[in-house]
């Protein structure tokens, strides 16, 4: 540590870190990293949409789909937050899971007619 005109020797100081609240903080090897632990609604949807993806690719594999097989999937919830998640996501979904379009009842339908369904 240099101050000023003094170079300081590192091995006279104990640098810590002190949490605040939803910050953690983890110091090994000379690196220090800072993470902010709060879950947003932003972060809890984005979670949610996650889960509801992987379950499908789940049972896509589970009905021994291929991977060039297009499949329709229908999403329906009495969950209000749930349909807006997905309904809030579309192109996310799109990528992950095939190509979905809207209706007239904001549900989800596929563009294409689909060899298999499930």
């Amino acid at each position: 540590i240099i101050l000023g005109e003094f170079d300081l020797e590192s091995d006279l100081f104990n640098i810590e870190f002190k949490e605040k609240d939803n910050i953690k903080v983890i110091s090994e090897n000379n690196i220090t990293v800072a993470l902010d632990v709060n879950v947003t609604e932003e972060l809890k949807n984005e979670g949610i949409l996650r889960d509801i993806i992987r379950q499908c690719q789940v049972y896509r594999k589970e009905a021994e789909f291929n991977v060039d097989d297009r499949i329709t999937i229908y999403f329906e919830s009495s969950d209000k937050d749930i349909m807006n998640i997905l309904n809030n996501n579309k192109e996310l979904t799109y990528n992950k899971l095939g190509d979905f379009y809207e209706d007239n009842q904001n549900i989800f339908q596929p563009i294409r007619d689909n060899k298999k369904s499930c």
